[in-house]
């Protein structure tokens, strides 16, 4: 059996069990466990904020064939980029600048740019196609705090 880790991959083909439901080329959410003791892929469910919510049921992938040919995706999140880059489509993005990250249904990387608004950033709905780039490499993590739900916010 695979010694995947939890998260985010593509399948690098169809689940032997469910081709219909998991083809190759779709984003799925891993489990290395579930409550019927065998590895899971769980299908995105709706995407708020550009961030995929994945249903509780899941797939039984005992395959190792399958899992061997899943592909590890970065995690949904914020980014800023550690170098300048191009997007497919011929957009630059300047090193240090922050973008989010997310995916389609199809697993395909989409970045996220942020547009000002008064004292706010805001993320759009709709971003630009990353395929083809080693994100690895050129997106490094960051981390945005949020606030408690009950943490008051004290004004300066």
């Amino acid at each position: 059996m695979s010694d995947r880790s939890c998260g985010l991959y593509r399948t690098g083909q169809a689940l032997t069990a469910a081709p219909d439901l998991v083809p190759e080329g779709t984003l799925v959410f891993f489990h290395n466990h579930s409550e019927q003791g065998v590895p899971v892929v769980m299908l995105p469910g709706t995407n708020t904020d550009n961030v995929w919510s994945f249903g509780s049921d899941g797939h039984p992938a005992q395959d190792d064939a399958f899992l061997n040919a899943l592909i590890p995706l970065l995690p949904e999140g914020f980014y800023v980029a550690s170098d300048d880059f191009t997007l497919p489509r011929g957009r630059s993005i300047r090193e240090q600048t922050l973008v989010q990250l997310g995916y389609n249904r199809l697993g395909t990387p989409i970045v996220f740019l942020p547009e000002r608004q008064s004292n706010s950033l805001a993320f759009p709905s709709r971003g630009f196609r990353a395929d083809g780039l080693d994100l690895d490499t050129l997106l490094w993590p960051v981390s945005i705090p949020e606030p408690e739900p009950q943490e008051p916010r004290v004004l300066h």
